[in-house]
């Protein structure tokens, strides 16, 4: 092995030979001293190819993990989920005990106290409460949980829990009686297993993955399963399974008479999603180096045939490095290029960074006029030094980080050579090629060693914060690996956006709006999201309300919602107002709204509309209807109270156009006080010219 810079600076290395271990748990025993000299060679040659000093002329991402109450909290697998209604995301962690009892830890997101506005919240522990970890076990305190998902199974208008067991082998495990569970929410966050939920009834079977659809679209969710080897060294694989759901917590599986029964293969992960844009939730399992994976065509009645040849989906389109066999943790959808239907991210384990060596990779579909076949495109996604060469990437996920309508992807590694293992974040460009921007973000050293991570709008502020678990593998590495870290986006409100929650009220649509998708039009670009629950290796999860990134643009022509319901109805609004979060029903546009601890309040309650934000120029800021009427004063203040500007509108006026050129690029509080003292508020975001 050796290493050195080259002459433009890029690093060159020689590579070890690897011999193909992707059978079991030998891979993660390579020798210390082997990956210890290979990650010194390659700490060297990035320095010496000094890593981009261009970095952004303000901070892009803010680590705020103190600030939100997170400080030394341990996590090893994210979800994240609105466990009490008040629209505000609230986490669950795994802690990284892997088999063992009480492993979920349950934070509630709250208003921060001697908060200004609702968007200041932190986080706190409420495990003890949530009876997340209540157990059925005599004797035993706790559960074993290795994965969850949250949905309205029950159509209540809560969101309940599927919980999933693992095992690497059952010659090696003591299996003292855990099984995948249900437990249902009374609405505050507070849980009860399901008695007889008929999972338990399953048996010792290693789950790696749990998402919930409605596959028979009755208005009832069921459950997809993706499942690992009771016995791996043995060859002993088992079938991926599908649940029905009745409405009450309990389930019967139909993988045999759904057709799922006649593959049995070892899977990392699992994701649903809608491949042929026909409405019907189609499989997607990620397989664990034994075969190339399965993607299910759900056949509308019930049944599903397997398609994988029809979409040419596989992870062994290639070799990794060396040759070595490649192991998928999960294949991410996302119409990341806006041409209306779902495209992969595919995260490949044992990749190469060689012109002959298959990688995590975009797979691109082709749509209709090309029989939505994918195709590997793996140029798209270009990494820059410091690079493992062997890749470890084992978790991703999809946010528009800048909010400028183009989905950016963020993959995590670890494993294989601990000093260059690293997350990458990948922002996309016009022409849908993505670059590594992490050195330029500041962030090589603070994300090493990540583990998993989830977007996350915890201040419904319309911009997507990121949270990230980091692993401590091993003694060799600092304790303070081992947590998670919350980075708040500082980019986004540079532009303008919109965010969609979906409330169905409509018997035959479950309540959690899962299957739907969301198409938001906006000049030339349609972006669409799809309505998830359970995403990729191990459960991940993201909220329900989905955000839009608009860019520059000042408004939005329309959504279209299409509705996970018998004969997919559609709703149309025209015209939504933007920098908000808009619910929407079957009926059309509801309501603008936040909420503080529960409590739902409205434009007309003391939030002002204020558009376009940020502004180049002027504004203009609707007049809430409970101030109409009123004399009123405009007073515009900076964030230390200092008031810059007034203005007093016309007594019958229904709007006010605010001349921002007069005031320097910035965050501003803006204020419309009434004469007997009612007021309402804004934070305003002006652009330099």
């Amino acid at each position: 092995m050796s290493g050195g810079a080259g002459p433009t600076g890029e690093c060159i290395l020689s590579k070890p030979h690897r011999r193909d271990d992707s059978a079991g748990a030998e891979e993660h025993r390579a020798s210390f001293m082997q990956r210890f000299l290979l990650g010194l060679s390659i700490a060297v040659c990035a320095l010496a190819a000094a890593y981009p000093a261009a970095a952004q002329d303000e901070s892009w991402m803010t680590d705020v993990t103190e600030q939100v109450g997170l400080a030394d909290t341990r996590g090893f697998r994210i979800f994240v989920a609105d466990l009490n209604g008040d629209f505000y995301p609230d986490l669950i962690l795994h802690d990284g005990r892997i088999m063992q009892n009480k492993q979920i830890r349950v934070f509630m997101n709250v208003l921060k106290p001697g908060a200004w506005t609702h968007h200041d919240r932190t986080f706190v522990d409420f495990t003890e409460e949530s009876n997340i970890n209540v157990g059925r076990v005599a004797g035993l305190d706790g559960r074993q949980t290795e994965l969850l998902t949250f949905a309205d199974l029950d159509n209540d208008g809560d969101l309940d829990a599927a919980s999933g067991m693992w095992y690497w082998d059952s010659n090696d495990y003591d299996d003292v009686g855990h099984r995948h569970e249900i437990l249902l929410n009374d609405g505050t966050g507070r849980f009860t297993l399901v008695e007889e939920s008929g999972l338990p009834n399953i048996g010792l079977v290693p789950a790696t993955q749990m998402a919930w659809l409605d596959f028979d679209m009755d208005g009832v969710l069921d459950l997809y399963v993706a499942t690992f080897s009771p016995n791996h060294a043995l060859g002993i694989f088992h079938h991926d399974l599908l649940l029905r759901g009745d409405g009450t917590g309990k389930f019967t599986d139909m993988s045999f008479p759904a057709g799922l029964g006649d593959e049995a293969w070892p899977n990392y992960g699992g994701n649903v999603t809608d491949w042929n844009n026909d409405g019907w939730p189609d499989l997607i399992s990620s397989p664990y180096c034994r075969n190339s994976g399965n993607l299910w065509r759900n056949n509308g009645d019930g049944t599903f045939t397997e398609a994988s040849a029809e979409a040419n989906y596989s992870a062994q389109h290639m070799q990794g490095d060396n040759g070595q066999t490649m192991c998928q943790w999960e294949a991410l959808p996302a119409d990341f290029d806006n041409d209306g239907d779902m495209d992969l991210a595919q995260i490949l384990v044992h990749g190469g960074l060689g012109n002959i060596e298959g990688r995590t990779t975009l797979a691109v579909n082709g749509g209709a006029e090309m029989g939505y076949r994918y195709e590997w495109e793996r140029e798209r996604l270009r990494r820059k030094m410091p690079a493992s060469t062997h890749l470890g990437d084992q978790d991703a996920v999809w946010f528009d980080l800048e909010n400028d309508g183009l989905l950016d992807l963020v993959v995590s590694q670890s494993v294989y050579i601990q000093q260059t293992d690293r997350m990458y974040i990948f922002n996309q460009n016009d022409d849908h090629t993505f670059d590594d921007i992490t050195g330029a973000l500041g962030l090589i050293t603070e994300i090493q060693s990540t583990h998993a991570m989830e977007p996350i709008d915890f201040d419904l502020d319309g911009d997507d914060d990121l949270l990230i678990a980091k692993w401590r593998r091993g003694s060799w590495e600092p304790e303070n690996r081992d947590r998670v870290v919350m980075l708040r986006n500082d980019v986004a409100h540079k532009n303008n956006w919109i965010a969609v929650g979906l409330q169905p009220k409509n018997a035959g649509t479950n309540r959690s709006a899962i299957g739907a998708r969301i198409a938001v039009h906006t000049g030339d670009r349609t972006q669409i999201r799809d309505i998830q629950a359970g995403r990729g290796h191990f459960g991940g999860q993201q909220p329900f309300i989905r955000n839009f990134g608009l860019g520059g643009a000042a408004k939005v022509d329309s959504i279209v919602v299409r509705w996970p319901h018998a004969g997919f109805p559609t709703t149309t609004v025209i015209d939504p107002p933007i920098n908000e979060i808009a619910i929407i029903t079957e009926d059309g546009y509801d309501r603008t709204i936040t909420s503080v601890d529960g409590q739902e309040f409205a434009e007309d309650a003391g939030e002002l509309n204020i558009f376009p934000n940020p502004a180049a120029g002027s504004c203009r800021i609707n007049i809430p209807a409970s101030l109409k009427g009123e004399r009123l004063e405009l007073r515009v203040t900076d964030m230390l109270g200092r008031t810059l500007l007034t203005q007093r509108p016309a007594q019958a006026a229904r709007e006010i156009v605010l001349n921002t050129a007069q005031l320097p690029a910035g965050m501003y509080h803006v204020q419309l006080i009434s004469g007997g003292g009612a007021t309402a508020a804004g934070r305003l975001v002006v652009r330099g010219e």
